[in-house]
């Protein structure tokens, strides 16, 4: 557990593990915390992208070419775009610009040495807002945080709490500036769904909401 969000005040972790409340202590005997970890805002690399002229609309696209096969045989499911998750969200007013982005947020563990005392849970963002054969590369997947080990987070949640409290705090949007078109607008980013796994250990649970970012 980390003491951010709600548990911001606690001085004591409160996570079970297997059926038994944790209790140690959040600083050491000077005061200071026993254990810190760092995340990074996603919104520089957004500005940056479309501020250089490398903005995408691939998202809407595909979307816009799914209407023209949705309810026929001829439909097909290639991306998530093209899906009726989607089109359902697109219905309710969101992804109203061609350059509106959704994420996927997903978490791996893994050992960063041959040691059991390096791991840690890599939590990536990844955008939706790329062909697929881009996606995973680094201009499209970006590394959020890496939460310390070596044992598996138990309230993962508060762990991610600082990376969903950006796509809270930007439920107005964020203001940009698209170089390609010369223009500002307005950036809205949907964190769609959450994934994670890692041999021996429990996967995040999927969650569902729609914020933007």
């Amino acid at each position: 557990m980390t003491f951010v969000g709600p548990h911001a005040e606690k001085t004591r972790c409160t996570a079970r593990r297997q059926g038994r409340r944790c209790k140690e202590r959040r600083y050491d005997a000077s005061g200071k915390p026993r254990r810190q970890y760092t995340t990074f805002s996603i919104l520089p690399r957004v500005r940056a992208k479309f501020a250089s002229g490398n903005g995408s609309t691939y998202l809407h696209d595909l979307a816009e070419f799914a209407d023209g096969t949705w309810d026929t045989e001829e439909h097909e499911f290639t991306d998530w775009a093209a899906g009726g998750i989607h089109r359902s969200l697109r219905d309710k007013g969101l992804f109203d610009d061609p350059r509106h982005d959704a994420y996927i947020l997903s978490t791996d563990g893994a050992q960063f040495i041959d040691k059991r005392t390096s791991n840690g849970w890599i939590v990536a963002l990844t955008s939706l807002n790329s062909s697929p054969m881009e996606r995973f590369r680094r201009p499209a997947t970006f590394i959020a945080t890496v939460i310390p080990g070596p044992n598996n987070p138990v309230d993962i949640d508060s762990f991610l709490w600082p990376i969903l409290q950006q796509f809270a705090r930007a439920g107005r949007g964020h203001w940009m500036w698209d170089g390609a078109n010369e223009e500002w607008f307005c950036m809205e980013g949907v964190d769609r769904s959450g994934s994670g796994g890692s041999a021996g250990k429990q996967p995040s649970e999927p969650h569902d909401r729609p914020n933007r970012i």
